[in-house]
């Protein structure tokens, strides 16, 4: 058994064809290093100093120490106490190693910082030329190989090494050889973990936004346009743009959603166009404006939000007015920017039909797999005489999650627990499935939250979606899990705490890590896997599912 080179699969080789000298010590170091030896070719290093060098070859001894090797080939001979080429250039091999082997000691010790130093030596080898009479130079002596010695190498290192190291002197610890292995660099395969992917998506985001608003500004002549797209494909945040650049460019602009969160957070990322720019902007759900609208008209109808009754007699009131009644008028915008489209009823369509007019510019934004009602769609009204464009490319979700999220809106949602046992992480690390094993469930979500934050997470990056509504969720209104602080997702907090919200009010929101937790009775088909569904796709780069015992 040999020792170890690297590379083991060939010399490093500058040039195409490379060092045919070095290629001969590679070859023989390959075919005779002893065993717990290692050697490796072409070690290239900078210290802390800025200084760069490059060893020929680096032989490590476990018990010795170190030996550097500076390799010329041609036919090397020796006049005047020098060193020449063949040619007749002249050269200092060993000044060469020397150089190279005091830089090396000095960044060894910045890798492997231990209190024994790890001893040096160095020689010169001239593969190329062959001779029995060596060199008589005093400085020299033992420390010069030759072609002829390439045939028991052992031997001639072990001859070198003990002219300038002292045998056994080497640390105890061979971990100064791994630290070498790791300065050579031997592998790189390129990781990044679940914080790191939250900033790549940040940027990535950034200019797929970028590359999708260049490509829908050339549809703004258009009066209709529904924009479609899949989770992750920046909806949202396109449709955020378009409003905000229309208000710099001085129209009125008016943005709709379905969901209070998104049209809160909507709200607050336009502040900055609504209190500057020569144009008007606002956020604000379709109920919400039709609220305000039943009060301007002074409809006898002011719901309780926790009545679903009574705010289908508001909206209903509200779509019942005459085409053109004054309290309609003050929202009435150029541009009407409406998110959420797939989540709109028939009532809340007859709305919109109020404030759109012949002079208004309407562009409707929807994902179809999110349309968690069946018999709520975009009118055909709107349908016929609308310009489309499909957003393609999906950023948000990594692969693993991805593709549950594929399963669930498809239907086919797999047994959970099958996905992998005890705190299984599945495929890119993305997708954490965790058993509740007869715990609380918020014991499991708060050490779940614990362990995300000592990751490095900040805990306005994280949110814990319940897939039940908000009256049958037994988390739903909490303020503490597991000793964190959660606030619902339209809480002015929100940007600074976790989110605790159900699967539906989280639409048109995403958290780079999103726990889902409280599973319906059954998971498999129907509404229950569009619940899971609308969870997974929230998240831009991890999700954590919570299993029922």
């Amino acid at each position: 058994m040999v020792g170890r080179v690297f590379p083991p699969d060939g010399p490093r080789t500058s040039g195409r064809e490379g060092d045919p000298a070095e290629a001969r010590v590679w070859r023989a170091l390959s075919d005779q290093l002893p065993d717990g030896w290692c050697a490796w070719h072409s070690l290239k290093i900078r210290t802390v100093h800025r200084q760069f060098g490059e060893g020929d070859f680096v032989i490590a001894d476990p018990q010795r120490g170190l030996l550097v090797m500076e390799v010329k080939g041609g036919r090397v001979s020796q006049s005047g106490g020098r060193f020449f080429y063949e040619g007749g250039r002249p050269m200092e091999p060993l000044q060469q190693a020397h150089g190279f082997a005091n830089k090396l000691r000095k960044e060894l010790q910045r890798v492997w910082p231990r209190r024994d130093e790890v001893p040096f030596g160095v020689c010169c080898c001239f593969p190329e030329t062959a001779a029995e009479n060596l060199p008589t130079n005093s400085d020299l002596r033992d420390l010069v190989l030759t072609e002829l010695d390439l045939a028991d190498l052992p031997a001639a290192l072990a001859r070198a090494m003990d002219a300038t190291i002292t045998r056994g002197n080497a640390p105890r610890d061979a971990g100064w050889i791994d630290a070498l292995t790791e300065l050579w660099g031997e592998d790189w395969v390129p990781r990044v973990g679940l914080l790191g992917r939250a900033k790549l998506r940040k940027q990535r985001t950034k200019e797929l936004t970028e590359q999708q608003l260049a490509a829908l500004r050339g549809l703004e002549a258009n009066p209709r346009v529904i924009v479609s797209g899949g989770a992750g494909t920046g909806k949202s945040t396109v449709a955020l743009r378009l409003a905000e650049d229309h208000a710099w460019a001085g129209q009125h602009v008016l943005y709709l959603c379905f969901t209070l969160p998104l049209s809160r957070r909507a709200d607050r990322d336009l502040a900055l166009a609504r209190d500057s720019s020569p144009g008007r902007v606002r956020a604000v759900t379709v109920h919400a404006l039709a609220q305000e609208i039943a009060r301007a008209a002074k409809l006898p109808v002011d719901p309780n939000p926790q009545d679903p009754t009574g705010w289908e007699a508001l909206l209903g009131a509200v779509a019942d007015l005459p085409p053109g009644h004054p309290a309609f008028a003050p929202h009435r915008a150029e541009r009407i920017v409406l998110d959420e489209g797939q989540s709109l009823s028939t009532t809340d369509w007859r709305i919109v039909d109020h404030l759109v007019t012949d002079d208004s510019a309407l562009w409707i934004f929807r994902d179809r797999a999110q349309a968690f009602w069946e018999d709520r769609r975009v009118p055909e009204r709107y349908e016929r005489a609308a310009v489309r464009y499909e957003l393609q490319h999906q950023l948000r979700m990594p692969d693993s999650v991805a593709d549950l999220a594929r399963a669930c809106a498809e239907g086919h949602v797999p047994d959970l627990a099958s996905l992998g046992g005890d705190r299984a992480e599945h495929d890119d690390g993305a997708l954490r499935v965790v058993p509740r094993t007869g715990r609380p469930l918020p014991d499991t979500l708060g050490q779940e939250l614990t362990r995300l934050l000592e990751l490095g997470f900040a805990p306005h990056q994280l949110a814990v979606i319940t897939l039940r509504g908000q009256h049958s969720s037994a988390l739903f209104g909490r303020e503490r899990i597991g000793g964190h602080r959660v606030v619902p997702a339209d809480d002015p907090r929100a940007d600074t705490h976790v989110v605790l919200d159900t699967f539906l009010r989280m639409q048109g929101l995403d958290r780079p890590v999103v726990l889902i937790c409280e599973r319906p009775p059954s998971l498999q088909g129907g509404r229950a896997a569009a619940r899971l569904h609308m969870a997974l796709t929230r998240a831009s780069v991890g999700a954590v599912l919570l299993l029922d015992d």
